[in-house]
């Protein structure tokens, strides 16, 4: 696929961009989805990736790519699930040179178990991440357990 930027994209050094996340470049993305299911147990395997192009204010953010594996075992009214995700974040460039600091440069393997509950036409989500290995920012950067809630409503 492609992504194309529809918007203005501020200084990469703005805290406007922390408001408006976004790149402003054209980036080249693709990504492989294999989903199995047998009876109460299905499995997902998930690869992506994006490789970035340079913005008007010469900036290039880093590529990326993430790979995730869960299995599920469903209930009644609800499942459950648990896996590993993986994530990888290139270096970002300004002016064509290296920017090391960036908090996400590096890889992360995380461990991950949550449920999910239908009701109807919503979906109620909540998953816990655990970061099993970590490489961020040249070791500057650690990132804890985190926890996520999530509510869908499909149309």
């Amino acid at each position: 696929g492609l992504k194309v930027p529809l918007g203005e994209f501020p200084l990469p050094d703005d805290d406007l961009l922390l408001l408006y996340p976004g790149t402003g470049t054209f980036d080249g993305n693709f990504q492989s989805t294999l989903f199995l299911k047998k009876n109460r147990w299905s499995s997902i395997i998930d690869c992506q990736g994006m490789i970035r192009g340079t913005n008007k204010h010469v900036y290039k953010p880093g590529a990326t790519f993430s790979s995730t594996l869960f299995v599920q075992r469903s209930f009644r009214k609800w499942a459950t699930f648990g896996g590993i995700q993986y994530a990888w974040n290139g270096t970002d460039y300004q002016d064509h040179k290296a920017i090391n600091s960036s908090p996400s440069l590096g890889s992360i393997l995380t461990g991950t178990i949550g449920y999910s509950i239908p009701y109807k036409k919503w979906l109620f989500q909540g998953n816990y991440h655990l970061p099993l290995v970590q490489d961020l920012s040249l070791g500057y950067t650690k990132q804890r357990h985190a926890f996520v809630c999530s509510i869908t409503y499909f149309f």
